[in-house]
C-alpha cells in the first residue's frame, strides 16, 4: 500500500523529468500535480481535496472555491502542521479546513468530509508537500524567465508600433488594445488630466461599455484611478469591494462589474498626465510582475503621447504660418477673404466622409491652405479684375497652379502635397489644366479640392456677381458631376451637407 508520501514523491518525478529539459509543457507539469491529488483524494474518500501554490498563483484541479482567495489568510513564516477553519462565508461552508505544509502559504484545501481516520494520512501528505515547494520553486522561476523575455519582447514591438505614428488618437487607442491583450484584461481606459479642471477624464475606454464610461469625469484624488493621479504611484486591487478608493459610481452608471483593477500613473518628466488601468483578468488576480510590465507598458506610452503633442505644436505652428500666407496672399483681392478657410473646413469634412485616415487629412489640410499659393506671381490687376479676363491674363491666372507646385518644391517636407496644388484645376473628363488629367489620374487630394473651391467661388460675392444660394450651387455640382467633378467626391461633399458639416462656418 502506497502512503500518500510515497504518492507524492513518485508522481514529483514527472516534475523532475521537466527541470531535466524532458518535459516543456506548463499543462504537463499541472497534469502531474493532479495526479497526485487525484489518488491521494481516491485514497482518502475526499473528491474535492484541492492544493493552492502560492508560487504558482493557482488551484491544482481547480475545485476550491473562488472566494477562498479574498480571505486575506495570513500564515505564519514557521513551517509545521496547522488546520484552519473558515468562517463566515457561506460560499466556504463545505470548505472549512485549511491544512498548511512546509511550504508556506502553499496548502491543502480539505473538504467537511474529514474524519479522524483520514487525518493522519492528510498529515503525512502535508509533511510532503516540503518536497513538492523546491521543485515548483524552480519551475517558477524558469516560467517567470521564459513569460519575461516574450512578455518584453512583445512590449519592445509595441513601442516601435506606438512610435511607428504620431496620430495622438491612434496612439492611445492601439495603447490601450495591446495593454489588454498583454495582461489577459477583460477591459482597459486611459484617463488624462484635465489640468485646468483638476479632474480626470476617460479619452480611450476599450470593452463593451466603453461608450458609456467616457461620459464620466473624476476629481482628482476619486476613486482609484483618481488615487493614482493625485499620489503618482501606482497599484494593485484584486478586490475592488474591500477598497476604501473604489469609486462605485462607474460600474453603476455603465452595468459593468469591476472584480480586480491594475492602475499606473502616465507620467511625462514628473508630472502626470494621465492614468492607464486594466480591468478584470480573466484567469486570476494582477500581481507584481503584470505590475512591473505595466509600467513599463505606461512610460512608453509617455514618451509616444509626449512625441505627439510635440509633433501636433509643430504641425500648427506650420498651419498657422502657411495660413498666415495664403491670408496675405488673399488681402490682395478683397473678394475672396475667408476662401483659404472655408476651403479647408469644406475638404476636411469631404475627407471624413471618404473614410480619409488621420494621416491623409493631415495632409488634406496642408494642401487646402496651399492650393492658391501660386496666385503669388498673379499680377494684381488680373486678380483684382472685375469683368471677364483677355486671353493672355486666363493664360496667367491658369499658371497659379505650376507656380504653386514649383514654389513647394523648394520644401522636402511639402513634396505630398505637391500634387494637389498643382492638379486642383483638372477637370474629370480631361478637360481642366495644366496638363489636362482624367478620371483617377487626377490625385484625390485635387479632385476634393476642385469641388469644394468651386463650391465657396459659387456661394460667395464676386466683382461679377452676387453670391448664389447654396442649393443653387449643389444643384450645380451635381450637374457637373461626372464631367468636371469627381461623381464619388460629389456625393461626398452632399452627404457631408446634408450632415450639417458644410454650413455654419464663420470666417
Amino acid at each position: 500500500m502506497l502512503t500518500a508520501e510515497r504518492l507524492v514523491v513518485r508522481d514529483c518525478s514527472e516534475l523532475k523529468r521537466y527541470l531535466k529539459g524532458e518535459v516543456t509543457s506548463h499543462a504537463n507539469v499541472t497534469a502531474a500535480l493532479r495526479n497526485v491529488l487525484k489518488e491521494i483524494s481516491k485514497k482518502l474518500s475526499l473528491p474535492g481535496l484541492s492544493v493552492y501554490s502560492h508560487r504558482m498563483k493557482s488551484f491544482i484541479m481547480g475545485s476550491a472555491p473562488r472566494a477562498l482567495k479574498y480571505q486575506r489568510l495570513r500564515f505564519s513564516t514557521r513551517p509545521g502542521i496547522r488546520f484552519l477553519r473558515i468562517s463566515g462565508n457561506n460560499s466556504l461552508k463545505n470548505w472549512p479546513y485549511l491544512v498548511v505544509g512546509q511550504g508556506v502559504r502553499s496548502f491543502v484545501l480539505v473538504p467537511s468530509r474529514i474524519t479522524d481516520n483520514t487525518l493522519p494520512m492528510l498529515e503525512k501528505f502535508s509533511r510532503a508537500a516540503h518536497l513538492l515547494e523546491p521543485l515548483l520553486s524552480r519551475y517558477q522561476e524558469e516560467f517567470v524567465r521564459k513569460q519575461f523575455q516574450r512578455d518584453m519582447e512583445y512590449v519592445l514591438k509595441v513601442g516601435l508600433i506606438l512610435n511607428s505614428t504620431l496620430s495622438r488618437r491612434t496612439i492611445m487607442r492601439r495603447a490601450m488594445e495591446y495593454i489588454t491583450e498583454l495582461l489577459n484584461a477583460e477591459a482597459g481606459s486611459l484617463l488624462l488630466v484635465d489640468h485646468e479642471k483638476g479632474e480626470l477624464y476617460f479619452e480611450i475606454a476599450l470593452g463593451d461599455r466603453g461608450a458609456r464610461v467616457k461620459e464620466i469625469r473624476l476629481k482628482i484624488g476619486e476613486g482609484i484611478a483618481g488615487w493614482v493621479a493625485k499620489s503618482g504611484k501606482p497599484t494593485v486591487v484584486n478586490d475592488v469591494e474591500r477598497d476604501k478608493r473604489w469609486y462605485r459610481k462607474a460600474d453603476e452608471k455603465t452595468k459593468f462589474r469591476t472584480r480586480n483593477i491594475l492602475c499606473v500613473p502616465v507620467k511625462v518628466k514628473t508630472r502626470v498626465e494621465g492614468v492607464l488601468q486594466a480591468l478584470n483578468k480573466k484567469t486570476g488576480d494582477f500581481n507584481n510582475y503584470d505590475l512591473k510590465i505595466f509600467q513599463t507598458f505606461a512610460a512608453q506610452v509617455a514618451i509616444a503621447l509626449e512625441n505627439a503633442r510635440l509633433y501636433e505644436e509643430l504641425k500648427n505652428t506650420f498651419i498657422e504660418t502657411a495660413e498666415a500666407l495664403a491670408t496675405s496672399i488673399e488681402a490682395r483681392d478683397p473678394y475672396t477673404g475667408g476662401h483659404t478657410k472655408r476651403v479647408v473646413h469644406y475638404s476636411l469634412a469631404v475627407g471624413r466622409e471618404l473614410g480619409l485616415d488621420e494621416e491623409e487629412l493631415e495632409q488634406l489640410e496642408v494642401a487646402a491652405v496651399l492650393h492658391d499659393i501660386g496666385k503669388i506671381g498673379v499680377d494684381d490687376a488680373v486678380l483684382r479684375k472685375p469683368g471677364k479676363l483677355e486671353p493672355d491674363e486666363l493664360a496667367q491666372m491658369r499658371r497659379h497652379p505650376e507656380i504653386g507646385a514649383d514654389i513647394l518644391s523648394k520644401v522636402e517636407a511639402l513634396k505630398d502635397i505637391i500634387p494637389a496644388v498643382l492638379h486642383h484645376q483638372e477637370a474629370y473628363n480631361g478637360s481642366g489644366y495644366p496638363m489636362g488629367l482624367s478620371n483617377d489620374d487626377i490625385p484625390l487630394f485635387a479632385r476634393i479640392i476642385a469641388v469644394v473651391d468651386t463650391f465657396d467661388a459659387m456661394t460667395t460675392d464676386r466683382p461679377y456677381r452676387k453670391a448664389l444660394p447654396h442649393e443653387v450651387a449643389l444643384d450645380e455640382l451635381k450637374r457637373c458631376s461626372g464631367s468636371q467633378f469627381d461623381p464619388q467626391v460629389v456625393d461626398a461633399f452632399i452627404r457631408a451637407y446634408e450632415k450639417g458639416m458644410i454650413t455654419g462656418l464663420k470666417v
